[in-house]
């Protein structure tokens, strides 16, 4: 009877570990991380669920660097969005900002949906990208999500 409960026990710790390794295997895989001119650069998709329903997309991003001030960019003025056919959304807000200087945190807001209503990323869409241009220098830099996000149903 104890050995029963022992394996019980086991079998339940062994999911619950399964469990919390494949959620922060989905939570990594909604960040991308790069260098852009000496300034290291994380965005992450805030809120996947709204990735195909038309609602604003929100994404976190951080910007670290001891080579260059950060205060000299309008960050919001920095980020685009684009879409499988090439569609490109300019930020709309640089949202709970934090830092200064060599740091700076905050969220990305971008419109959901285009001017005739239509949601900006389609179920058949196979990526969605945000763009950072003229940071550090940099032209552009692209970070990418394949879709959909790692097992997110398509509606």
């Amino acid at each position: 009877m104890r050995n029963c409960a022992l394996f019980i026990i086991a079998i339940i710790l062994v999911l619950f570990s399964v469990i919390l390794v494949s959620q922060d295997s989905f939570a990594e895989s909604l960040t991308r991380h790069s260098s852009v001119g000496g300034v290291e650069v994380d965005i992450s998709i805030i809120e996947p669920g709204a990735i195909y329903s038309g609602d604003e997309l929100i994404f976190s991003a951080a910007l670290n660097t001891h080579s260059v001030s950060l205060n000299q960019y309008v960050i919001e003025e920095l980020f685009y969005l684009r879409n499988e056919r090439g569609a490109v959304f300019k930020a709309l807000a640089w949202e709970s900002p934090k830092g200064g200087g060599h740091h700076r945190f905050g969220n990305l807001r971008f419109q959901g949906e285009d001017r005739d209503e239509m949601p900006i990323i389609l179920n058949d869409d196979k990526y969605v990208e945000v763009l950072v241009k003229g940071l550090g220098g940099v032209k552009e830099s692209v970070f990418r999500w394949e879709l959909p996000l790692n097992g997110q149903n398509v509606r």
